[in-house]
């Protein structure tokens, strides 16, 4: 390599890095204003107070604070939490195959992204920065690979375990490509030891050692059973009957399953993947680790950009505050997808960070190799996001285009800062416009089931539109109003502290941010993307906590400069110091059940998968003891119905099933019908056992709403007529009643 070619490749690598050596050189001997260490007292003495007042959840007696500062000092009370009470129930063999699935998904991953870096131009990048981009646009492909193969399933006959084909078939041509274009794929990973250990003593990352006993819990949390309501109803539930059904189609009892699902077809290719009877049990597993990588992809990101536009200090505080925040362990432990949108998102805005500190000279240089193409590559990820979730739309897509638009036009001119803005918005639309036109084909709206009422959707009556509508309104109080002071004062709570989930330290370092001096002007782009993602969330969502942790990255990497506005050794040992410390607190608390109810990493599969109570740990299960006797009682090819329950995850037979906003098939099947006809409509479909949850039915009578046809009178009935009957199970649970369908028929007059 000629020394020109060496210098312009170190360029590439340090383009902050004027800032970087301002650092070194101000080393031991810089000084911090006495505004910045009074402003790092009073954040955290502020906050600290109103962190610790709080209780993690609202019905809680124990503050927030006692439990950070008790659980610490009981060591024993968490790795028994883990080993599920009992030493004897630990085993970690049938992880094995699931986290290799997992593995050789994102190897797939990184090699698709890294094939697409290429074929979009960008030819150069910081290492970890190049694999964190790879790797996160290669999940988008294979999600989109999943979502076409389900769709065309008839092709390749059908989407199961023996059309395993399509991935071994692209799996094998990228290994193939990999080898004979080694340097494309590889040439990055040569010099991440240098990245990190090329840098002074003062600039080394060590605090990223913290993050380590995040990541082991994280994967280990994330490989257990789902547990979680939404993960069992649709997050899983969906790709579970892709799988079994062989194909992608419309799912008129479950209303969640037709939104855009980019993160679950991780779980659905892996089912796929992965074979054997079990085949979408253990594929689920693999698709929540996949999701809980996500958060790890993040945190490589937040560090490689911040390394790249502050410094590699800033950017490993924020990664291992990212990877420590108590939400995104939570979610990702959980399986919900809303990592998967915070990481896109969060790209999309580092992507665009890298964009718009261009300018033609370090073009002409080659010192912002890849130049427009980072634009590319942020509208990617921004149309990634919208794949996840609808308010990918609203958090990634509109933001960007805006944020191009402003930056440019006074530069640039408005010419050039609207093209930019509509080409953001094109690449965008096109990368996440397989979802919105699969919908378009098999409801008629886009945005199914939003805009119901617009656009009209398969299934959606007005009353279906109605329920819906009141359902995810925005919130109002007594009067009908949605944004008093009131609410706006309860909102900026929850935002800042009250949530349960909050770090003790993310907000105080991030408002500390505006007191970096050298990084201010980063630090208030971050802090604008916040405040914008928060008022959207405030404006146009039913403000559930959950929506608005995609501002968690950002926060984070506020943080991140919050922590380094100072760069004296005092400062550095004080920030330092206080993060290892509260990070253990940290630790303790989202690795207990306070914080995460399903935390048995070290429990056995064999235990997990049948999760009878344990007499040393009753209250630790996630098998309900009815699904476990349906598990067990239904014959093979049998089916069960369910009324109440939308859970149905757990269930090995076939099962059929509705959420509380479609048809309840129930009521389709046995109202005004004779008895005879009630229970051919059952054994036709070979349903052995009908379960009701009262609780749940009770809980969406209050909620909700529900069908007035659910009532115990109905089913007293259909017990009088012979249509089924009622069965005894071990450890019944209370509001839950199992009927066995049966043929023993009487006369009887019609259920109305």
């Amino acid at each position: 390599m000629s020394k020109e070619k060496r210098k312009r490749a170190k360029n590439v690598d340090t383009v902050g890095e004027q800032s970087q050596s301002a650092d070194v050189e101000a080393g031991e001997g810089g000084e911090e204003s006495w505004q910045q260490w009074l402003a790092l007292g009073g954040f955290l003495a502020v906050f600290g107070y109103l962190f610790a007042s709080q209780p993690l959840e609202a019905d809680d007696a124990v503050s927030r604070g006692m439990l950070y500062f008790l659980l610490p000092f009981d060591p024993g009370e968490l790795l028994s939490q883990w080993m599920g009470r009992d030493p004897g129930r630990v085993g970690f063999s049938g992880r094995i195959p699931v986290l290799a699935c997992a593995a050789i998904w994102l190897g797939a991953a990184y090699l698709c992204g890294a094939a697409l870096l290429r074929v979009i131009g960008l030819r150069k990048s910081r290492p970890l920065e190049w694999v964190a981009f790879s790797t996160a646009l290669g999940l988008h492909l294979l999600s989109l690979f999943t979502l076409s193969i389900g769709l065309f399933s008839g092709l390749i006959g059908g989407l199961s375990t023996q059309s395993r084909w399509p991935y071994l078939v692209l799996f094998g041509a990228l290994g193939l490509l990999a080898a004979i274009k080694r340097p494309w794929f590889f040439a990055s990973f040569a010099t991440v030891k240098d990245e990190v250990t090329s840098a002074s003593p003062a600039e080394r990352p060590w605090v990223l050692v913290l993050a380590a006993p995040f990541v082991v819990a994280l994967i280990l949390a994330a490989a257990l059973p789902p547990w979680e309501f939404d993960v069992r109803e649709y997050h899983l539930q969906a790709p579970k009957e892709w799988f079994r059904s062989g194909q992608i189609d419309f799912m008129p009892h479950n209303v969640y399953a037709n939104m855009p699902l980019g993160a679950e077809m991780h779980a659905l290719g892996a089912m796929a993947l992965y074979g054997g009877d079990d085949a979408w049990w253990r594929g689920a597993l693999v698709g929540k680790v996949i999701i809980a990588s996500m958060n790890l992809l993040t945190a490589l990101a937040l560090y490689s950009v911040a390394s790249r536009l502050a410094s590699r200090r800033a950017g490993a505080i924020a990664a291992v505050l990212y990877v420590g925040w108590p939400w995104a362990f939570y979610v990702a432990a959980a399986g919900l997808i809303d990592g998967a949108l915070s990481m896109y998102v969060a790209l999309a805005f580092l992507a665009l960070s890298v964009y718009l500190r261009k300018s033609p000279e370090a073009d002409q240089s080659g010192e912002y190799d890849g130049g427009n193409y980072w634009l590319i590559v942020a509208a990617v990820c921004a149309g990634a996001a919208a794949s996840c979730k609808y308010t990918g739309v609203l958090f990634a897509i509109a933001p960007g285009a805006v944020w191009c638009f402003t930056s440019l036009y006074r530069t640039r001119g408005t010419s050039f800062g609207g093209k930019t803005a509509f080409l953001f918005v094109i690449t965008a639309t096109i990368a996440a416009s397989p979802w919105y036109i699969k919908n378009t084909v098999l409801t008629g709206n886009p945005t199914y089931p939003l805009l119901a009422s617009m656009m009209g959707s398969e299934t959606r009556t007005e009353d279906k539109t109605a329920q819906w509508n009141r359902a995810h309104e925005i919130p109002g109080d007594e009067q009908g109003r949605s944004y008093t002071l009131s609410q706006i004062g309860n909102a900026v709570a929850n935002l800042l502290w009250r949530s349960p989930r909050h770090h003790p330290l993310v907000v105080p370092l991030a408002a500390l941010s505006l007191f970096a001096l050298r990084d201010r002007r980063w630090a208030l782009e971050i802090l604008a993307a916040v405040s914008v993602i928060a008022l959207i969330w405030f404006l146009a969502t039913h403000r559930i906590d959950r929506f608005w942790l995609p501002i968690g990255p950002l926060i984070c990497l506020a943080a991140g400069l919050g922590a380094t506005a100072g760069n004296s050794l005092t400062w550095r040992r004080t920030n330092d110091g206080l993060i290892a410390f509260v990070s253990v607190l940290v630790f303790c608390v989202v690795t207990s059940r306070y914080a995460t109810p399903e935390n048995r990493m070290l429990v056995s599969y064999e235990q997990l998968r049948t999760d009878a109570p344990h007499p040393m740990d009753p209250g630790a299960w996630t098998l309900t003891p009815a699904h476990a006797f349906l598990n067990g009682s239904t014959s093979p090819g049998g089916a069960v119905l369910l009324v109440g329950d939308a859970q149905p995850f757990d269930l090995a037979p076939f099962t059929y099933y509705n959420t509380c906003f479609d048809d309840s098939i129930f009521e389709l099947w046995t109202k005004d019908a004779t008895p005879q006809e009630q229970l051919t409509a059952l054994q036709s479909r070979s349903i052995e056992f009908v379960l009701v949850n009262w609780g749940e039915v009770a809980r969406y009578n209050a909620t909700y709403g529900f069908t007035p046809y659910v009532v115990p009178r109905v089913f007293a009935q259909l017990e009088r007529n012979g249509v089924m009957r009622r069965v005894d199970f071990e450890g019944e649970s209370a509001g839950v009643a199992i009927y066995r369908v049966g043929s023993d028929l009487a006369s009887s007059p019609l259920i109305p």
